[in-house]
């Protein structure tokens, strides 16, 4: 004869929290429950010129590339002011903000000296490592790993942190 394994017990409620809807009870701002997409781009942009030189010095193909007064948009009336490339993380959506980070500085890593070269040309516009979370929790941090934050200075990148919180938004 089969003996039945015993059934747990859920975790019991304190009382105080018995009024509060259970969502909050198991807040978590960090989880991806909450989070409904981050990703993390390094953008360069140039006064002049066409990408092609940009690609060259930095040596890896970019995900986009664009020229100075090319159309964008998505009525097609907006013009480039600037010409730029950018390089993305390849990760999924749902991960954290500080997981986009690390993929794209590992995928940039063994290109820093090329990037650093166009920071320092006069006609570099700027170099910006972009990080971007689309978020229901309003408490939010993101921690970026010393080593990644040594990678981006060594690039002369700027680092951005955007935040879009979005309280009332259901999936």
């Amino acid at each position: 004869m089969r003996r039945s394994q015993p059934v747990e017990e859920p975790p019991k409620v304190p009382a105080r929290l018995r009024a509060v809807p259970e969502i909050l009870q198991t807040y978590d701002p960090g989880h991806p429950r909450w989070r409904m997409s981050a990703e993390a781009d390094l953008t360069i942009l140039v006064t002049e010129g066409s990408p092609e030189p940009l690609v060259e010095t930095v040596g890896l193909e970019p995900d986009k590339k664009w020229a100075k007064g090319d159309v964008f948009g998505p009525t097609r009336r907006g013009r480039r002011p600037y010409t730029g490339i950018s390089y993305a993380s390849r990760l999924d959506g749902k991960c954290s903000p500080t997981e986009h980070v690390s993929d794209l500085v590992e995928r940039l890593r063994p290109f820093v000296t090329g990037i650093a070269a166009l920071s320092a040309r006069p006609t570099t516009h700027g170099i910006t490592l972009w990080v971007v979370e689309h978020t229901r929790a309003y408490d939010r941090q993101i921690d970026l790993d010393p080593a990644d934050l040594t990678v981006i200075g060594a690039m002369g990148a700027r680092l951005s942190l955007d935040l879009y919180v979005y309280p009332d938004d259901e999936e």
